[in-house]
């Protein structure tokens, strides 16, 4: 009884078919080491360096063909082909992918972003302060002056300009905090240098 059986579950099977051909761009190139999947019993094949591929399949299997950079192609086969091999040439379209915006921190978690921020210095204002001492140094010097000319500014900003380049990348230099211009301001004061510039100024 199973000898006759056996023959006529055989016919009952659905035919295996192979399925080959070539994966091509839009150019029509080639295109290597596309992977071929059956859907429905999980084959799987690759094509070789000239874009060549076979694989078996049986009618209304799903066959997909993926490539990184191009995008995926389905191919259905129909339910009443007779023959037992299929050529089918496969086009695949580029895909152009969009990548979100990466922005890369120095912090592994957030918790060492929060303590970085938390413990962030802020960076002091120097700069009203380096003014504030640059208007004392300009009214000392205007008041200890008995006559100014254009040759004497001059050679002032040559002397500061001078001062500037010798002493670039060193610590600032503050004229106020000179010893020798100190005194020369306090002689001037006992002097009374500036009453007389005072009265001369009301006359």
């Amino acid at each position: 009884m199973v000898s006759f059986l056996a023959p006529a579950l055989a016919q009952e099977q659905e035919p295996y078919m192979q399925l080959s051909g070539l994966v091509k761009n839009d150019l029509n190139d080639p295109i290597p080491y596309v992977h071929v999947i059956v859907k429905q019993s999980e084959r799987s094949t690759v094509s070789d360096h000239n874009g060549l591929y076979t694989i078996i399949v049986e009618p209304r299997d799903t066959v997909f063909f993926q490539c990184v950079g191009y995008k995926m192609v389905k191919l259905v086969m129909p339910s009443n082909i007779t023959t037992r091999h299929i050529n089918k040439e496969v086009k695949m379209d580029i895909d152009t992918v969009m990548l979100n915006t990466v922005v890369i921190f120095p912090w592994k978690t957030y918790a060492e972003f929060k303590s970085a921020v938390i413990n962030t210095e802020l960076p002091v204002n120097k700069d009203m302060e380096a003014a504030q001492i640059n208007i004392a140094i300009i009214q000392t010097q205007v008041l200890m002056s008995t006559y100014t000319s254009p040759n004497m500014n001059f050679r002032n900003v040559m002397m500061q300009q001078f001062e500037k380049n010798r002493t670039y990348g060193q610590s600032p230099y503050y004229g106020i905090l000179d010893a020798m211009a100190w005194a020369k301001f306090i002689k001037a004061l006992k002097n009374g240098e500036f009453k007389r510039k005072k009265s001369s100024a009301s006359n």
